[in-house]
Parts: structure tokens; sequence; C-alpha cells
């Protein structure tokens, strides 16, 4: 990466951590994420929260519209996530 990606989400899984990304890149925003603390060791930790979280980054010039897309979700009541509404 010629610039460095910036973060607008913590996920506590990866579970999550990969709805996000699903959510951004749906929208055509690019995703990297990086495991950070217990979280870089799944395989060896398995997939409880078991502490650290998934940084969800994002090109800079995509903070804006990335930001747009996580606050439209938090809008939304858990009934309607779930109906994907």
């Amino acid at each position: 990466m010629s610039r460095e990606w910036v973060e607008v989400y913590k996920a506590p899984d990866h579970v999550e951590a990969e709805l996000i990304r699903g959510l951004l890149e749906a929208s055509g925003i690019p995703v990297v994420t990086e495991a950070r603390g217990a979280q870089a060791l799944p395989f060896i930790l398995g997939p409880a929260r078991v502490g650290g979280y998934i940084s969800i980054l994002v090109p800079p010039d995509q903070e804006e519209a990335a930001g747009e897309v996580l606050r439209a979700r938090e809008d939304q009541g858990p009934a309607e996530q779930d109906r994907g509404e």
C-alpha cells in the first residue's frame, strides 16, 4: 500500500469483521482487515471473543463514505438489519 489506510471500525471478532467487510465492499469500498491483540491468534485461542479486535481499514479517500455506510447500519434497528432493510 502506497498510503496508510485508515481504521473505520473495530470488530470484536472475525464474524463481525467479515459482516462489516461485506457491507463496505458491497458499497464499492475497498477493505483490509488486521487482527489485533488476542484476535491475531484465532487458530490457537479459537473463534470466541477472547480479547483484542479486528481492525477494519479503508483507503483515506474512502473514509467518509465508509463512515456514512456504518452510520446508516447503526441507525437501523436490529430487526431491520436481520431483514436486510
